[in-house]
């Protein structure tokens, strides 16, 4: 799943999309849950609401956990991790980004805005 995750790097963020054609962030993450046989809800605060997913701490992240973001204290944004650092999701398009300020791919205004992370539970 990941791989093909990588596969869509570049496509355009389109709000409501989860399609070729366009995704946003958390139509993005609701087709890959389904990819992985896991049924999410369509909108990040719902996401994280669904008792689907359990918090993790940012140690313990591992390849496919996801991480939200809010904004003024609602959560609005996510994505999926591909290592440690790197995680995928739809912003402008579908792309890379960092939590480690040490990358030329760390974006801080997402990362100084990270709410929490979380794992599918099993």
């Amino acid at each position: 799943i990941l791989q093909y995750i990588s596969k869509l790097e570049g496509i355009p963020y389109l709000w409501g999309g989860k399609s070729s054609f366009g995704y946003d962030c958390s139509g993005l993450i609701q087709i890959i849950s389904f990819m992985a046989n896991y049924n999410l809800p369509r909108d990040c605060s719902m996401q994280i609401e669904s008792g689907k997913l359990a918090p993790i701490q940012s140690s313990d992240i591992l390849r496919g956990d996801l991480v939200y973001f809010s904004l003024e204290g609602n959560v609005d944004h996510v994505g999926i991790f591909l290592n440690k650092i790197d995680f995928i999701h739809s912003s402008g398009c579908v792309k890379i980004n960092s939590t480690s300020k040490e990358s030329n791919m760390y974006d801080s205004r997402l990362c100084d805005n990270i709410y929490d992370y979380y794992r599918f539970k099993p």
